[in-house]
């Protein structure tokens, strides 16, 4: 199976609003006025205007207005409006004033700065490593939610308590306090943070990792310092532990599990785990959840087959607010190990090398069990949006938005990937972004034989998309992600911004691939220029 790790499928798988007060003096209301011009140019191209003329205004009448008021016209945009540079030593607001008093000029205005919305600085999210969190659109649908008030119950093998990407957004049990006393009487002593059915306490802490790697997909940390940031980094983890250190659990426990969730409130229970036994106590609990306006997000399963005509329990339980997750690459194929089924698996979601939090630190994992978080973090984006909404018309808004994909269709009932903008447009909030995918650019080299020495690399070297939200480019050679190269800059940045990679490649003929991703998860892949994308390496003896 691909990646560092694959999980096993057994019981385990995978306006801010200003008042102000119209009776005001004329000093403050000069004061107000002054300082709002002050905001606005410091948020503004400093000595630049977009100026529009009247429809009737020609070309060289607007370029005579320009001129004659201190300025020049820069560039004409689509629309008849131009960008006007004002003349060194010349106040911006003035010219602007004195342009919108020419007849011909409909209105001049500062061309304000524009900034990348609620993207967050995490370095894993910056670099690209956290593909699956931008792939599923997520730091654009930041615009609209982060996940602010939903807890999502991780029933897995616990979570680190003590993890530093994760600490900030645990679930906090209001009625319990670490005394030695079950304060809130649900048979669990001191469980401020869940519980733990492995061995009956209220410290549910991660003795294996799984559900660890699960939490930071759902919601580590965003802008803590920390790499890496959930999907939904504004929700709470619940941690119900019922997996022990070898993954295994069993039915009664996951029952309990999901009734102690529904009396605490979750919103969301993330299960990244299964087996191949039908259980109607399991199902009939699942249904209690969805009656509560729970969301039940579960792994299809690791054995690469049909659940169609090989059920995996839960995920082939045909219930409204169960929605079951096929794994998929960072090339939005089907992953080699996971499960499918155009019936019963719902859409597919980034499991193939998940980096997340496991211990103290970060690992890379591969899984149904890592795409589930993907979708079960999306659900608490759509839940914190419209808290009221219930649980099949949230299950319903993900499949529906989902991001359509040629390889996926005929596989998962969907045809797609997880797609949180295109789920919360589905539920009537449609994200203010650009959703356009990066400007076409071409592949250099390596052309259709390189002689390499053997044992070296090939280099590989393409143009430059001319993006400004570009996070950067991926190198796949077979089919298999090789290489990634970090762009934060976009069009705008360096000339010495990197557009070239060396690959190791075995002797043989290969078939290769660019494709650039920006921040909303948008992709393109490279043109063929010289290179036709098929490389024969010849190795020197």
């Amino acid at each position: 199976m691909p990646g560092a790790r694959t999980t096993q499928w057994s019981y385990r798988t995978a306006l801010v609003r200003i008042s102000v007060t119209l009776a005001v003096s004329v000093v403050l209301l000069t004061a107000l006025v002054a300082a709002a011009t002050a905001q606005a140019a410091s948020n503004a191209v400093p000595g630049e205007l977009i100026v529009r003329f009247d429809e009737d205004t020609s070309k060289t009448e607007s370029r005579a207005i320009v001129n004659e008021t201190l300025g020049s016209i820069d560039q004409r945009l689509p629309d008849g409006s131009a960008v006007v540079s004002v003349d060194a030593g010349a106040s911006t607001t003035e010219v602007a004033q004195l342009l919108e008093e020419q007849p011909g000029v409909t209105y001049a205005e500062p061309n304000y700065i524009v900034r990348r919305q609620a993207w967050a600085d995490d370095s894993f999210l910056t670099d690209g490593t956290l593909w699956g969190v931008i792939k599923v659109k997520a730091p654009t649908a930041w615009n609209v939610s982060r996940g602010s008030g939903i807890t999502v119950a991780v029933l897995d093998s616990g979570v680190a308590l003590d993890h530093p990407d994760l600490v900030s957004n645990f679930w906090q049990n209001g009625d319990e306090v670490v005394d030695g006393v079950d304060n809130d009487g649900n048979g669990f002593t001191d469980d401020v943070y869940g519980a733990d059915w492995v061995r009956s306490d209220g410290t549910p802490d991660d003795e294996e990792g799984h559900g660890t790697h699960v939490a930071g997909t759902v919601a580590a940390v965003a802008d803590d310092g920390n790499p890496a940031v959930g999907v939904a980094p504004g929700a709470q983890v619940m941690s119900l532990k019922f997996l022990d250190s070898e993954g295994v659990g069993n039915v009664g426990d996951a029952i309990a599990a999901i009734d102690y969730a529904i009396s605490e409130g979750a919103s969301v229970i993330n299960a990244s785990w299964g087996g191949p036994e039908y259980s109607a106590a399991l199902e009939d609990a699942i249904r209690r959840a969805g009656d509560a306006g729970v969301v039940f997000a579960t792994a299809a399963g690791n054995d690469g087959s049909d659940n169609d005509d090989m059920p995996s329990y839960p995920a082939s339980m045909d219930l409204p607010n169960l929605i079951s997750i096929a794994a998929a690459n960072s090339e939005n194929q089907l992953a080699g190990f996971s499960n499918y089924g155009p019936q019963t698996v719902d859409v597919a979601a980034p499991g193939v090398d998940v980096t997340s939090t496991v211990g103290g630190s970060y690992e890379a994992w591969s899984g149904t069990s890592m795409a589930t978080p993907h979708v079960a973090a999306v659900a608490a984006l759509l839940k914190s949006t419209e808290p009221g909404l219930p649980a099949s018309q949230i299950v319903d808004a993900i499949k529906y938005g989902s991001r359509q994909v040629d390889t996926l269709a005929g596989r998962v009932q969907s045809g797609g990937i997880a797609d949180a903008v295109g789920a919360l447009a589905a539920i009537g909030h449609p994200v203010d972004s650009v959703d356009a995918a990066p400007s076409p650019f071409r592949l250099k080299r390596p052309g259709k034989r390189v002689r390499v020495h053997r044992g070296g690399k090939v280099k590989f070297t393409w143009s430059r998309t001319q993006d400004t939200d570009l996070v950067g480019y991926e190198i796949y050679v077979d089919g298999r992600l090789k290489a990634t190269v970090d762009d934060p800059d976009g069009s705008q940045g360096p000339r010495i911004a990197r557009t070239s990679v060396k690959i190791k490649v075995s002797s043989g003929k290969h078939r290769w691939s660019v494709i650039a991703v920006d921040e909303a998860g948008n992709e393109r892949k490279a043109g063929r220029g010289r290179s036709k994308g098929r490389v024969a390496v010849i190795s020197k003896r």
